[in-house]
């Protein structure tokens, strides 16, 4: 009966230790749960912040495009102005007359 009363306590005294392990165990996952939670939290606000950074990304881009065609497409008149000028002047010449009179075009610079 001795052993058996041993053999009891033994047993209570282990299952207490395990007990105890489970409730520290239990207390690492709770606290292992909430980094991993604010881990997840900062990853999603990092996705939003790189979403938004390509959304600015694209309006810059377009922005860039936008300025790029507009500025050939200055140039290109441009250069269609001082053809029309030079196309006069080689007339003017061909005819004769020497001297020119300033263009609508070249008057505006």
């Amino acid at each position: 009966m001795k052993i058996l009363k041993d053999e009891v306590a033994s047993l209570q005294q282990a299952l207490q230790q395990l007990q105890q392990q489970h409730d520290g165990a239990q207390s690492r996952c709770v606290d292992l749960e909430g980094k991993l939670l604010a881990v997840m939290r900062r990853a999603d606000a990092a996705d939003e912040k790189l979403l938004q950074i390509e959304g600015t990304r694209e309006e810059m881009r377009a922005i860039e495009n936008d300025f790029k065609l507009k500025m050939k497409n200055l140039y290109d008149k441009r250069v269609k102005e001082l053809e029309a000028v030079q196309r006069e002047l080689e007339t003017s010449k061909e005819d004769g007359k020497g001297q020119t009179r300033p263009t609508t075009a070249t008057r505006r610079r």
